[in-house]
């Protein structure tokens, strides 16, 4: 692999690294979330046996 220097105005600062991964975290964690919430709403508020709220969650 070839070594290259890279300039330090090209760099990207490490709170802008952190701040992209929080948020990318954010994002990714979101769906599963939702999918627990509806699968608790779907057992317990409409009564819905476990085995269908796994098929429509």
């Amino acid at each position: 692999m070839s070594d290259v220097k890279t300039s330090s105005r090209n760099k990207v600062p490490i709170g802008q690294k952190s701040a992209f991964g929080a948020g990318h975290f954010i994002i990714n964690i979101l769906p599963g979330t939702l999918g627990v919430f509806l699968q608790f709403f779907l057992i317990t508020a409409w009564c819905v046996d476990p085995l269908w709220a796994g098929f429509l969650g």
